[in-house]
């Protein structure tokens, strides 16, 4: 089922035809949204956050599968900001690396990985998705350091 056909919570953004609010902007749009609810499903939404994120990051993954060529990451965040606000958000392991790999995507495969670990937050896979997480990490230590 593609993004479209489906909304989390309602369905408010639907239209008499084929696009949605979201159509209406590219990535940067899409991973703030995804992220955001990655960030605060724990204090606020739940697992309806956490479905909306997965929306969002579907919806992202789609657009760079049909754009590839214009669907580039531009974000570009000051690393001190971002940890700040990764402390002051209280993230643990596996919302940090669903957000780094929103956040600084470069092809599908890390879309990909944001979806797997979103989904195994949904599923109460918490333990899974920490192991996951934690070797996403050991393998991007070890890309950098060779």
């Amino acid at each position: 089922m593609i993004a479209n056909e489906k909304q989390i919570g309602g369905d408010h953004y639907k239209t008499t035809g084929d696009l949605q609010h979201w159509d209406l902007f590219g990535p940067e749009y899409l991973v703030g949204c995804a992220t955001k609810y990655v960030s605060r499903w724990r204090r606020k939404g739940g697992n309806e956050d956490l479905e909306k994120a997965l929306h969002y990051t579907q919806k992202l993954k789609e657009g760079c599968k049909k754009y590839p060529k214009t669907w580039r990451n531009p974000m570009e965040l000051d690393i001190d900001t971002f940890n700040e606000w990764v402390i002051q958000s209280d993230l643990n392991m596996t919302e940090q690396t669903i957000i780094v790999r929103l956040i600084y995507w470069n092809d599908v495969d890390d879309i990909d990985i944001a979806i797997e670990l979103i989904k195994d937050l949904i599923n109460g896979d918490i333990i899974s998705a920490e192991i996951k997480a934690r070797e996403q990490w050991r393998d991007r230590d070890a890309d950098t350091q060779s």
